[in-house]
Order: structure tokens, then sequence, then C-alpha cells
């Protein structure tokens, strides 16, 4: 469940329920009127992991839940979240190897485009992002050095950049807002601009 200081604790029960209920468990990263049902007619590969491996030696803190939504379409985002044993919340926006398909451009880096490494993130805060990935409201420039793809950078419209300020500041560190007076100015000079489908 979410606590009081933004964090999450589990109760270890397999849960199929679609999130937005009272209860904050391994299901709240579930939208409510999604199911996997929903996903697959969508295209959506909907994929979780309920022990993740771990490496005391490597890695820097524990993932005890992993749930991603890949679209089998490349102009729809691919939406990724984590969840470590503290509670906190981690939450990745494409990966590179996406990006390097759609755009026909090699790549070094691997794993999450965009995104913020664990924190207090609210309930709200991640069902509101869901909604700007689904609705299709991105915006994501990619510049390249040598063809290389590098320094993905994630917008959305200042609306909905603003509600989910207002439910968590937090999520805004990674992302910035785009409003229809400053897109052309923005995004010139800031390499390739993708734009994203609803699901």
């Amino acid at each position: 469940m979410e606590r009081p200081d933004g964090r999450w604790s589990l109760h270890r029960r397999n849960c199929h329920q679609v999130a937005g209920t009272n209860g904050h468990r391994r299901d709240s990263f579930r939208i409510r009127h999604w199911t996997p049902a929903d996903f697959a007619a969508r295209g959506i590969l909907f994929n979780e992991n309920l022990e993740p491996a771990y490496n005391p030696l490597q890695d820097d803190y524990r993932v005890v839940y992993e749930v991603s939504f890949e679209p089998e379409k490349l102009y729809k985002a691919r939406l990724e979240f984590w969840l470590t044993d503290s509670g906190h919340v981690s939450v990745g926006v494409e990966t590179y190897t996406r990006l390097a398909r759609r755009l026909s451009s090699p790549v070094v880096r691997r794993g999450m485009a965009t995104g913020c490494e664990p924190g207090a993130i609210s309930r709200d805060a991640l069902v509101r992002l869901f909604r700007v990935v689904t609705h299709g409201s991105l915006v994501m420039t990619v510049s390249t050095f040598f063809g290389v793809i590098t320094s993905p950078k994630l917008y959305m419209p200042e609306a909905d950049f603003r509600m989910i300020v207002d439910a968590d500041s937090f999520s805004a560190r990674w992302f910035q807002p785009i409003s229809d007076e400053t897109r052309a100015l923005k995004f010139r000079g800031s390499g390739k601009v993708l734009l994203f489908e609803p699901w």
C-alpha cells in the first residue's frame, strides 16, 4: 500500500484486479478498466516479474517487482515501472533498443531511454502518467552524435504536466512541459522529434 511518505509496501498475494482501488498493492500499477486481455487486444505486451534477479554485489538497490507495457508498434510509447524493497518506484518510458529500431540508428546504451531512479512517487502521479502515455500525448526529442543515438528528452502537454506535478513534484524531474505556443521554438535544433500515438 502507499504510505504517507510516498513509499510503497506490498502484500504478497496474486492480484489480478485492476488498480485504482483503496489498496495500493502490486496491482497498483494496473490502471482501472484495463486488464491483460485489453492490453493484448490493443497489441500491448503486458509483462510482470514477481521475483526480479538481485545481486547484492552489483545492484545499488533491490527491485522486488517489475511491470512493463510494450506496444508492438514502435510509434506507441513503452512504459515500465519498478518497485524496490524500500517502497520506492522507478519509471521508464521507451528503451534505447526501440528507439534504434524506430530511427534505424545505432545505440551504445541499453535499457530505459527516459525515466527516473527509484523515488517516492504517489499513486495519483503514476495513474496520470499512465494516461498520458496511453493517450499518445508524449513527444520525445532524440539527438545523435555521429549517427549514434544520444540524450533522449521527454515532453508532454503543459496541462498534463501540471496535473502530474500537482500529484507529485518528484515525477516532474525527468520530463518537461510543452505548450502549443512554444512547441516550434522548443524543438528547433533539438534533433529528431518523435510523436507517439494512443494505445
